[in-house]
């Protein structure tokens, strides 16, 4: 109901807007004091054991934890505040988490530096190796922050990127303090010499006093090459260990010279243009679009550095292989790599998924390598070493060759192999080679684990006591060497395979909305490395079954043929070449059975409780293709099963696939049966540019567009509408003069003849206004005296001459109609009470059945479905009643927006629209019987 009470409930838009700003400037710095605790206090912890063997696995989890925490702050910025705030997020976040690290590193490291110093030169640094790529991810963004000077910040930033590119050598030197390295170790000219490069090399080195900077990097340049050393590894390597390091940087340019340079030139100078230009684009859309454009270009790009950064881990294996051979002394490398290690407080030994996700290998791997590659014969335990969990039950033993792990141990029995193996009650043993990774993992608290994972994938892990975790660390830096190394994925596939996944995720989410295509693309992109060939050909047989069986929608036709050659391609590079190289396992282990058909069978099982509960609770909303999406993973899991390596697999797939198939082919139409007004099937739309026949130039407040039946005369409401006062009308003709009136509200009823609710002394009343030039009305200065209504709004009819007046009582908030004939001083005033407490309430009333139907919203008392709100399914009910004077009966309840139109005099039904999150549905409800059809 809109009434006067109502009105004042509600703040004006622009202090909406404003209040809005204002909690935003509130939410942030809380957001960032918070998150900077939390850093600050999760390392607190950590000062006292900076000196325990088990710190640098500790010391790993902790800044793994901190990009977790910046993740959420940068999320709740997103998703709380604004979407399109995401590089000033980013920003605020890093510096938050940056302050908050500085007395935790300060500690670890023993470094000297204050804290303003310590920042800058962090942000000297990131500004160094980064600052380019973060001011093309934000050049759309500053372009359209000042659309009336596009020229101006076009043209600077132009400049700025551009000329990043051609100095970035000497930016890159500038910012990071490099000096001339002069007394440069003999073993540095010998390594230029053997090395196949055609430029020169300048070696630098750069730190700060008092800071740790045990780091490396290589500059090329088609000109002449940069090495940059920093002063922690100058002042702590020997001479030897040096040039390996030196060694190392030099096999990155010799990858560098020539084409690959040149490429990556030419392709960031496309990528300038196309921001710059973009940009200037994005200023002729929308302000919506053009900054969701340019969030996402934005994104993308910081999202494809991640991965191309994440990607070079194989160029550093074969770095190491060919720094070992530049300095031909591999052992210093491995004693270099080791000091680097040691001093960075970097464990020796990652996780897989830390691996994936790292710019370098584990240091265990590399060892591995470069010791296999140069002939050193790996290391061996002089004596077998136990190590017990705190409860002396359990214990693991590493000898030469074989780790034993053994259960039921005696507490009191000596920890000594032969007496340990006597005194358990069982025990298994795995030879090395069989072993894929052996390591220590540790908890927030400090609590030790080792960790073993076999080569089928399977993995377990044992307690161990404090006082054991110094002699484990020692025999696992030995026994490293002798473990299997893992099938290497190169990061082409792995990005290509990740470009793949994601390109099925997004043309399955456009397709349908939520799909099982999207689940399982989500598990080939969290592990590319170890997504087998049979995960990529059952996502593309996924995709492919969804887009022939699911209706037709609006997504155009070249991007349907895109994805439909990029499915084709994977197949290709994923599924049919590995398996005719036989390289491709087309069978899944049975860990990767439980995990893709466990994820399958939860999501659909979240999918049908879904379903189930919206359509119980209300007649509401079933996105379109929720149904279909539980018998597609159903089926998916069947393929899965019947692809495993158990025995009874077969059982599990046939049951899966009958019932998969069971609601995909019935389950439709048995939920419409049960719920008819909760599912729909949304048309086909497509965009079609109709022709500009007659235009006019209106105020920009300009709304509520009246046509006469011709539609060749026009009447809008034009500036602010206030409480009780009549709005401005604009009454013209397209190409014609144009006048202004007050009224409350204006009806066209032909071409001649409108009718008009206006104010008088006495109160309001409805008149007749003349259209023609000539003025001259049938019947001439009509007009009637209307109750006090508020908010009224009037429809009429040109063939029976019939109009009516509905609107609210202004005191009581009951609605009220007026029905009447034009030239009749006669009129029926009714008064019919809303059901419900809702103050936006909306009425309609057909006179000519003498029936009222009104629409009220209300908020449920417990919240929606889980992934109702995901689907964009709010948390209100509207409500269709039909009124009968003081009573009312309810037709139905929706979780739809539900807008019905105003019906004219004659009219014996009402047609709503019923907008889905998916789909929009059209309603014609029956004033007589209330009987509500689909059409």
């Amino acid at each position: 109901m809109a009434g006067p009470a109502g009105v004042e409930r509600f703040l004006p838009a622009g202090t909406m807007y404003e209040n809005q700003w204002v909690t935003s400037l509130l939410i942030v710095p809380v957001l960032l004091l918070l998150g900077a605790f939390v850093a600050w206090f999760d390392g607190r912890h950590l000062i006292p054991e900076r000196r325990s063997p088990a710190f640098p696995e500790r010391w790993w989890g902790y800044l793994a934890r901190q990009v977790g925490v910046g993740g959420l702050l940068v999320a709740a910025m997103l998703f709380g505040i604004s979407t399109h705030m995401w590089s000033l997020g980013l920003a605020l976040t890093a510096c938050a988490l940056l302050v908050a690290h500085y007395p935790v590193r300060r500690a670890v490291y023993g470094e000297t530096l204050g804290l303003v110093r310590y920042v800058s030169t962090a942000l000297r640094r990131a500004a160094a190796f980064f600052g380019f790529w973060i001011l093309l991810a934000v050049t759309p963004q500053l372009i359209l922050a000042s659309p009336d000077h596009r020229w101006l910040a076009a043209s600077i930033l132009a400049a700025l990127l551009l000329g990043g590119l051609r100095y970035r050598r000497e930016v890159v030197l500038f910012l990071v303090r490099a000096t001339p390295f002069l007394h440069t170790p003999e073993g540095f000219a010998r390594v230029l010499a053997h090395a196949d490069i055609a430029v020169p090399v300048t070696v630098y080195r750069a730190g700060v006093t008092g800071g740790l900077w045990a780091d490396s990097f290589a500059l090329p340049s088609p000109r002449d090459h940069v090495v940059v050393i920093g002063d922690s590894l100058i002042e702590t390597l020997d001479p030897d260990a040096l040039t390996a390091i030196f060694a190392h940087e030099v096999a990155h340019l010799e990858r560098w010279t020539g084409r690959p340079t040149s490429r990556v030139a030419a392709l960031a100078t496309g990528l300038v243009v196309v921001a710059i230009g973009g940009g200037l684009g994005l200023l002729q859309l929308r302000v919506e679009i053009a900054t969701l454009v340019a969030a996402m270009w934005g994104g993308g790009l910081v999202l494809a550095l991640a991965v191309w950064m994440v990607g070079r881990c194989g160029d550093e294996r074969v770095s190491d292989l060919r720094a070992a051979a530049l300095c031909q002394d591999a052992s210093a490398l491995v004693r270099a790599l080791m000091v680097v290690q040691a001093l960075r407080r970097i464990p020796r030994r990652l996780s897989p998924f830390s691996e994936e996700t790292s710019t370098h290998p584990s240091l265990a791997r590399r060892l591995q390598a470069i010791r296999q590659a140069a002939g050193i014969a790996p290391a061996t335990l002089a004596s077998p070493v136990v190590l017990s969990s705190p409860d002396l039950d359990r214990v693991v033993i590493l000898d030469a060759e074989r780790a034993h792990w053994l259960e039921g141990v005696a507490a009191g029995a000596a920890r000594e192999p032969e007496l340990v193996r006597l005194s358990a009650h069982s025990s298994r043993s795995l030879a090395y080679r069989q072993l894929t990774d052996l390591r220590l993992v540790t908890s927030v608290r400090g609590a030790a684990w080792l960790k073993a994972t076999h080569r089928s994938g399977r993995s377990w892990r044992t307690p161990i006591r404090p006082q054991d975790v110094a002699a484990a660390q020692t025999a696992l830096d030995v026994v490293d060497e002798r473990l299997v190394a893992e099938p290497a994925v190169t990061r082409r596939r792995a990005a290509l395979l990740v470009l793949f996944a994601a390109t099925a995720a997004v043309s399955a989410w456009a397709h349908v909305g939520v799909s099982p295509v999207i689940v399982l693309a989500a598990i080939v992109i969290a592990r590319p490395r170890q997504s087998a060939g049979w995960m990529a050909g059952v996502l593309i047989l996924l995709w492919a079954f969804q887009h022939g069986v699911a209706p037709r929608t609006a997504i155009p036709f070249l991007v349907m043929m895109l994805t439909g050659a990029s499915m084709v391609v994977g197949a290709m590079a994923f599924v049919i070449g590995p398996a005719l190289r036989r390289r491709a396992a087309l069978r899944p282990t049975p860990g990767e059975t439980i995990v893709v058909a466990g994820a399958l069978v939860a999501f659909a099982l979240i999918l049908g409780v879904d379903v189930l509960w919206v359509s119980r609770s209300a007649a509401a909303s079933i996105p379109h293709w929720r149904l279909e999406a539980v018998g597609l993973s159903l089926l998916t899991v069947a393929v899965v099963v019947a692809l495993g390596r158990w025995r009874r697999r077969w059982m599990a797939a046939v049951a899966s696939g009958a019932l998969g198939v069971a609601i995909f082919r019935w389950g439709p139409a048995a939920v419409a049966a049960w719920a008819p007004l909760a599912s729909g099937t949304p048309l086909a739309v497509h965009d079609v540019l109709a022709p500009r026949s007659q235009v006019v130039t209106l105020d920009p407040s300009a709304r509520q567009l009246v046509l006469s039946p011709s539609a060749s005369q026009f009447a809008v409401q034009v500036g602010r509408s206030q409480a009780n006062v009549p709005y401005d009308v604009v009454l013209g003709r397209f190409g014609g003069e144009q006048r202004q009136l007050s009224a409350y509200d204006l009806a066209i009823v032909d071409e001649t003849l409108a009718l008009l609710v206006g104010r008088t002394p006495a109160g309001l009343e409805l008149r007749t206004l003349a259209l023609d030039a000539s003025g001259v009305l049938a019947p001439p200065g009509w007009s009637v005296a209307l109750p006090a209504v508020y908010e009224p709004r009037v429809s009429a009819d040109a063939s029976s001459r019939t109009w009516t007046v509905v609107g609210w009582h202004p005191e009581q908030g009951d609605a009220i109609s007026v029905a009447g004939r034009i030239g009749e001083d006669s009129r029926e005033v009714r008064r019919w009470i809303i059901p419900g407490a809702d103050a936006n309430a909306h009425f309609f009333h057909l006179p000519v059945i003498d029936t009222a139907l009104a629409v009220t919203r209300a908020t449920l008392v417990h919240g929606p479905a889980l992934l109702s709100r995901l689907a964009g399914v709010p948390e209100q009910r509207w409500q269709l009643w039909k009124l009968d004077g003081k009573t009312g009966a309810s037709l139905a309840v929706t979780a739809a927006a539900l807008v019905c139109l105003d019906p004219l005099p004659l009219d014996h039904a009402l047609l709503c629209l019923a907008r889905h999150a998916a789909h929009t549905v059209i309603w014609s409800v029956d004033g007589r019987s209330g009987k509500i059809t689909e059409l």
